[in-house]
């Protein structure tokens, strides 16, 4: 009897600690949202630290120049005979290798239903690459589909490269050199802050972008991926 209004007394702490950590999940996913729909700053070159705003994320387009791309069919050659030496690639290479890649799929796809996409949840865009500060860029135009509902945002990726599992399926083999990102954004939201999103947004990227057997057997030879200035340095050992 003399325990009744005691636990009468607790119940209102109850309620109160149950409404406290619904309100700070609720204040969480509010501000997930409003950072995912929130679009990054495009600009030509990449602000210094000291001159970004607090909190913003920014986005470089990368080069696509014709001639100084065009080289990229040699390179890709090279790159499956791999033979040992370097190779470099500037993002004008690497952005017409992907467009050319891209106007494949596009051209074997013309057989497939029209709007086949409009109702996927997820669609990627053409990969676009850029190299400024020691720094690979890897982004791409992201359109989500909730429902009825439509917004398209950039994915950004930055990073370098590491010996490590690869993350395209087709790759997916331990002790390949493989793009590392140390930060990843989906519009101004930090992916890398969020575990297990980073692998999962590479894999959409990547998707379409499997290599054949021979480029697998070629990209085992790579021994590693520097970036110098405005390229990226391809070393190909033996491998033996």
């Amino acid at each position: 009897m003399h325990n009744a209004p005691q636990k009468n007394a607790l119940a209102p702490l109850w309620v109160e600690v149950v409404l406290a950590v619904a309100g700070i999940v609720c204040g969480i996913a509010i501000a997930v949202v409003w950072l995912f729909l929130k679009p990054a700053v495009v600009v030509e070159h990449m602000p210094a630290p000291a001159q970004q705003g607090f909190g913003q994320v920014y986005y470089v387009k990368g080069s696509r120049d014709k001639a100084r791309g065009a080289p990229w069919v040699q390179k890709r050659q090279a790159l499956l005979v791999a033979a040992p030496g370097t190779i470099t690639l500037n993002e004008d290479e690497l952005n017409a290798w992907f467009a050319s890649s891209a106007r494949t799929r596009q051209i074997r796809r013309k057989g497939a239903p029209a709007g086949a996409d409009d109702d996927a949840p997820l669609t990627i865009g053409l990969v676009d690459f850029h190299i400024e500060r020691g720094t690979l860029q890897v982004a791409a135009p992201v359109t989500v589909r909730i429902f009825s509902l439509r917004t398209d945002i950039i994915v950004q990726a930055r990073g370098t490269f590491a010996r490590q599992t690869g993350v395209n399926e087709a790759a997916d083999e331990a002790n390949l050199v493989m793009f590392s990102p140390e930060k990843i954004y989906a519009g101004s939201l930090p992916l890398h802050r969020i575990p297990g999103a980073r692998a999962f947004l590479l894999r959409q990227i990547f998707a379409n972008e499997t290599l054949p057997g021979a480029g697998v057997a070629a990209w085992r030879k790579i021994e590693s991926v520097t970036i110098s200035g405005k390229d990226l340095r391809i070393t190909l050992s033996s491998g033996l």
